[in-house]
């Protein structure tokens, strides 16, 4: 099972550095940001036994890049197929939603006042 949750690690970095490189710019931040993920104690102690939170932490990466690369409705739907996973692993994140919800209204708005 050790096996699985470095499979997971692996995956969860792949996909942070996909959407990392969609907003930030500078290699060095994002080279930065994944050297203190993969090397943080709380990474490296979770990889050693079996805990929801490695799961749980590459459904919610994986949330994000949905809710980031496409633009049609379908994504809502897997969206929602993994927050019904998610809540399931760790109850928290029923609050996703909410989240997703504040951050698309920030987006129009800065969006908004940058065309003005």
């Amino acid at each position: 099972l050790r096996f699985i949750n470095v499979i997971l690690n692996f995956f969860t970095l792949l996909i942070a550095l996909i959407i990392l490189n969609k907003f930030i710019q500078n290699k060095k931040i994002i080279l930065i940001f994944l050297f203190i993920f993969t090397f943080s104690p709380s990474s490296i102690s979770s990889n050693s036994i079996i805990t929801p939170e490695i799961i749980s932490l590459f459904l919610y990466f994986l949330m994000i890049y949905l809710f980031f690369t496409n633009n049609n409705s379908k994504k809502f739907i897997f969206i929602g197929a993994v927050t019904a996973i998610l809540t399931y692993v760790k109850p928290l994140f029923l609050l996703f939603p909410i989240f997703l919800l504040i951050v698309n209204l920030l987006f129009k708005i800065f969006e908004f006042s940058k065309k003005t």
